[in-house]
Parts: C-alpha cells; sequence; structure tokens
C-alpha cells in the first residue's frame, strides 16, 4: 500500500470513530450520570427501534448508491442519480410512515412492548428519517475522495450534538427527553450542511430508482438479519424483565462493543489489502499473515479489558451500574467470537460469494431468534448470552467451512488455545472467595495475567515475524 492509501485509511478511521465512538460510546459516562437504570433501559429500547426502522427506510439504497454512483459518473449523471435518491428517500418514507401509523399498535407491541403506550416511541422514527441524507453523504465524501471534508462532516456532526448537550445542561436539564431532542436538532442542522454542499439538479428519473431499488434489496436483507442477531435481545428482554434491567444488560453490551468498534477500524484496512490480490496464492499469503496476527492482537485486548475491568467500573461508572460486570466479561468474550471472521468475510468477498455471506448471517440470525425465545423465558439475561453465544459461534464456524472451499488458512490452535486458557484461567480464579474478598490479591492477578499474556503474544508474533522473513 502506498502512503496516500495508507493515509486515507487512518483519516476515514478517524472519522468514523468520532462518530461511532463518540456518540455510542464516550457518551456513555454522561448517559449513565444522568439518567437511571430505568430510563437508560428505555433509550436503549428506541436506539434498538431506530436502528431496525433505518433498515427499513434506507432499504440498503444507500449501500447500493456506493455501486451504482460510479456507473453514472461515467455518464457525467452522478448528479442528476443523486437527487433522484434523495427524492426516493421521501417518497419511500411517506409511504413507511403511512404503513407505521396506520399498524402502530400492533408494531410497538411486537418491537417495545415495555414503552409501547408511551409518546416517547415516535423519536424512533424521527430520528430514523433523519439519518439518512448523512448517510449518503458520507458515502458520497468517500466516492469522491474527499478525505478531509469527510473527516471535518465527521467532527461537525459529533460537535454540533455536544453543543446541544452542553446547551441543554447549562440552561435546562439533562434527562432522556433532552438528549434524544438533541439528536433531532443536531441532525436537522447536519441536513441543512448537507443540502447546501450538494448541488441541486432534479431531473426524475424512476429508472434509477428503480434500479437502485433491486440493487439495495439483498443488502437491506442482510441488515434485518444482523439486526436480529446481534439485536433481537433487547426485543425477546422487555416480555421478561424490568426496565432497569434491559438497562443495565444494554449497558454492558455497549461497553462489550470495543472489540468491535476495533474490528470495523482494521476491516477497513485490510479488505483493500486482500482485495488489490492478484492471485490466489498472493491473497493466501496476506490472508495467512493478517489472519494470525489480528485473532492473536483482538485475544490480547479483550483479554486486558477482562483483567481490568474492575478498575474501569470503579472510576468510570456509578455504583448503580456495577452488577453488570460479570455480564459483560461474558459480551466481551462472546463478541469476540463473532469478530474472529474478518479474513473468512473478506475471502467470500474477494470471491463474489455475497450471497453465501448473507446465509450464514440468516442462519445465525434464525438460531439467535428461536434460541433467545427458548431460553430467555426460564433463564431471563443468561438465556439471550447463552443465544448469542451459540448463534455467533454458528456463525463463525460457518464463515471457516466456506472459506475453506476457496482457501485455507492455518489458524494455530495451539497459539490460540494457550492465550486463552490465561483468560480463562483468570475468570475463574477472580471469581473465587479468596480473591473476591481482597482488592489486593485480584489486583496482584489481575497484573500477572496481563504480564504474562503480553509476554506470550509478543514472544508468539516475535517468532512469526521471524519465520516469516526467513
Amino acid at each position: 500500500m502506498n502512503l496516500k492509501l495508507i493515509k486515507n485509511i487512518l483519516l476515514y478511521g478517524i472519522g468514523d470513530f468520532i462518530v461511532t465512538g463518540v456518540t455510542a460510546f464516550l457518551f456513555i459516562p454522561l448517559y449513565i450520570k444522568f439518567l437511571s437504570p430505568e430510563d437508560y433501559g428505555i433509550f436503549n429500547i428506541l436506539n434498538n427501534n431506530s436502528a431496525l426502522f433505518t433498515y427499513f427506510i434506507q432499504f440498503g439504497i444507500v449501500s447500493a448508491f456506493g455501486r451504482i454512483y460510479f456507473l453514472k459518473k461515467a455518464l457525467n449523471k452522478e448528479t442528476e442519480y443523486t437527487w433522484n435518491i434523495i427524492v426516493l428517500h421521501f417518497i419511500s418514507s411517506t409511504f413507511l410512515m403511512l404503513f407505521y401509523f396506520l399498524f402502530k399498535d400492533f408494531l410497538l407491541d411486537q418491537l417495545a412492548p415495555s414503552i409501547a403506550k408511551s409518546n416517547i416511541v415516535y423519536f424512533s422514527p424521527i430520528i430514523a428519517f433523519l439519518s439518512f441524507l448523512p448517510a449518503l453523504y458520507y458515502i458520497y465524501l468517500r466516492l469522491e475522495n474527499k478525505v478531509t471534508r469527510f473527516v471535518f462532516f465527521q467532527i461537525l456532526t459529533v460537535l454540533v450534538i455536544s453543543a446541544i448537550l452542553l446547551l441543554i445542561f447549562i440552561f435546562f436539564q439533562i434527562d432522556l427527553n433532552s438528549i434524544l431532542f438533541s439528536f433531532i436538532i443536531g441532525n436537522l442542522i447536519v441536513w441543512f450542511v448537507v443540502i447546501f454542499n450538494f448541488k441541486i439538479k432534479i431531473n426524475f428519473n424512476f429508472k434509477d430508482m428503480s434500479e437502485t431499488i433491486v440493487f439495495g434489496f439483498p443488502i437491506f436483507i442482510s441488515y434485518i438479519a444482523y439486526f436480529f442477531i446481534s439485536k433481537y435481545s433487547v426485543i425477546i428482554l422487555q416480555k421478561y424483565v424490568s426496565l432497569s434491567e434491559i438497562g443495565l444488560f444494554s449497558l454492558a453490551q455497549q461497553i462489550a462493543t470495543v472489540p468491535t468498534l476495533i474490528t470495523i477500524a482494521i476491516s477497513k484496512a485490510v479488505q483493500p489489502l486482500l482485495f488489490s490480490s492478484e492471485s490466489d496464492e498472493e491473497l493466501q499469503l496476506k490472508s495467512q499473515r493478517f489472519d494470525f496476527n489480528f485473532k492473536l492482537i483482538m485475544i490480547w485486548i479483550v483479554g486486558s479489558i477482562i483483567f481490568f475491568i474492575d478498575f474501569l467500573f470503579h472510576f468510570f461508572l456509578p455504583e448503580k451500574y456495577s452488577p453488570i460486570m460479570n455480564t459483560t466479561i461474558y459480551l466481551l468474550i462472546i463478541n469476540l467470537i463473532y469478530n474472529f471472521a474478518i479474513v473468512e468475510n473478506t475471502i467470500l468477498l474477494y470471491k463474489m460469494k455475497s450471497k453465501i455471506i448473507l446465509l450464514i448471517t440468516l442462519t445465525g440470525s434464525i438460531i439467535n431468534v428461536v434460541l433467545s425465545n427458548y431460553l430467555v423465558q426460564s433463564y431471563a439475561l443468561n438465556g439471550v448470552l447463552i443465544a448469542t453465544a451459540v448463534a455467533f459461534l454458528v456463525n463463525f464456524l460457518l464463515s471457516v467451512y466456506f472459506s475453506r472451499k476457496h482457501l485455507k488458512i492455518d489458524y494455530s490452535l495451539n497459539t490460540i488455545f494457550l492465550s486463552s486458557l490465561i483468560i480463562a484461567f483468570y475468570i475463574l480464579i477472580s471469581s473465587s472467595v479468596i480473591f473476591k474478598a481482597s482488592i489486593t490479591y485480584k489486583n496482584i492477578l489481575s497484573i500477572g495475567c496481563f504480564l504474562v499474556l503480553t509476554t506470550l503474544v509478543l514472544l508468539i508474533l516475535k517468532q512469526k515475524h521471524v519465520s516469516v522473513k526467513n
């Protein structure tokens, strides 16, 4: 990779983290300071619904836009095409909103039974509607390779939302409603900025619209499948646990997404690297080298978080949220399994097997929904953990199975097992009576396990690096 490509990857990664990391993760201390566990549960139910409504409103159109845009640009019709997609958004959103209001009671009984009768449910479709244009603009800036503007726009988005929250904090009171209004006002301001930057040139072309819908439909299905494998737990839990318990579980889920944020950043760098392979032999070499390093480093990251999770909880979370520590540890491990399949999925994409990836995700989604409905009734939160773990493990194993039909990777199972064993040892020993009773002993155990795992990972990576050079 040349220096320009590396620079662009880093800038895009920083830009994405500014929005996803700050609004979805670094704002957590603010939310939990001012929101009770019950309000935080409602907040995450609304976020869950917003995500699902966003998938329906976008209908895969934003992703399809990224592919078709270049075809229109070759004909010098990219501006007209862009505005046709924006018009399509307003047309489709009108029908979807009408459908939502006609069947609102039924839909909310399925998606948000715990808050179905509250007016607060209207925030979700509004936020979903407002998310379309900024998302389209992000893709547009990527396609036009306007890296600096892309990062500036991401920073602007976060600054607007942060400024609104700051004003609310100074002059009013931060509560659930004010946080939700800050997202709506922030998105409206971003809308004006986007429209100002887009050149307006409307020329209705229903062929462009239908072509984009057809191309985007499989992408839409994959998003829905992803929702049911990753977010269905918040829906099913509403039938069996309190809003406070949902709030605690949702916070554990968000903290456990740290590996996912890192994985997303890494995947955006590795896909161009692997896609540039000119032969299966070159793909084999690159995949083998990257996959070994990636899996080992991700185990080290998750292990390090687990070793010092007591410290993190003590300094960053109020006492009322401390019961989620063990749940967070289990979710970190479960998410690690899901994120393990970067290289396998990239190999399938390289071989143009996107339908196989969709099949894998659908399989995991069905397993998660079926097991959740069966287990949560009896085991509550533990049922969700079991269902998600099984679904993610099946997803990973299927990715391995189908990718090995095209390219085989040596997984160095002994290395993965040995490094994982250190984390398992820590979880088992730290939960014993003597370590629960003594903070000093537990700190010594944490530091010791961290040093052992770090030394092991460094020695293995060094040994692998030397063997590759030879």
